[in-house]
């Protein structure tokens, strides 16, 4: 419910033409608290870190059971809706023909570097959500097939009164659930523009 009312009001805010800034600075928040997260759950879990830039580094066979997986982090981190949203989001502040092509030139480059940005903090959070998966549950030999056993699994896990891994995972899952919300309902928006004008 919280998400759901949260995702409306900001799509609200998404299709006043002054607004395209308060969205912007929501989604990067959302990133940011799922980044932070996930980075702090990373730590929690203590993976074995050689092993960790091996694998994401130095490329190992593919099985068939690993190609799935490759395939997901790849969506995961590209997420086509997602560039779609950001070319509709920065087509009004492209320059006028008058402007010239060096400005036009260096447009294209600060969009492209906004672009390899954002794909590469997908790529690190996509990145941290696997490697605290395989140090909290792989190397226990646990499967985890449910959000509930993950979050019993992290509660045991932490220990201590605080419990901090379940309560970072569910602030992370929250946040992630609103922005993908929020980001799909609104490529969306732009994919039907395209189409019906």
């Amino acid at each position: 419910i919280l998400a759901s009312f949260d995702t409306i009001l900001l799509v609200f805010l998404a299709v006043k033409k002054n607004a395209r800034s308060h969205v912007e600075t929501a989604m990067a928040l959302l990133l940011a608290a799922v980044s932070f997260c996930f980075t702090v759950e990373l730590v929690l879990s203590q993976p074995d870190l050689p092993l960790l830039l091996q694998g994401t580094f130095i490329p190992s066979t593919l099985t068939r059971s690993s190609v799935p997986v490759a395939c997901a982090m790849l969506g995961a981190t590209v997420m086509p809706h997602n560039l779609y949203l950001h070319s509709a989001l920065v087509i009004p502040k492209a320059p006028l023909p008058a402007q010239g092509d060096v400005f036009r030139t260096a447009y294209i480059q600060k969009q492209r570097n906004e672009s390899m940005v954002a794909l590469s903090v997908a790529a690190f959070v996509n990145i941290a959500i696997v490697a605290m998966a395989a140090a909290q549950f792989w190397v226990n030999g646990e499967r985890v097939y449910t959000l509930e056993r993950a979050y019993e699994l992290l509660r045991h896990a932490s220990g201590g009164t605080i419990q901090l891994g379940p309560i970072l995972f569910g602030i992370a899952l929250v946040a992630s659930g609103i922005g993908s919300a929020l980001a799909v309902t609104m490529a969306g928006h732009y994919v039907m523009l395209g189409f019906i004008g």
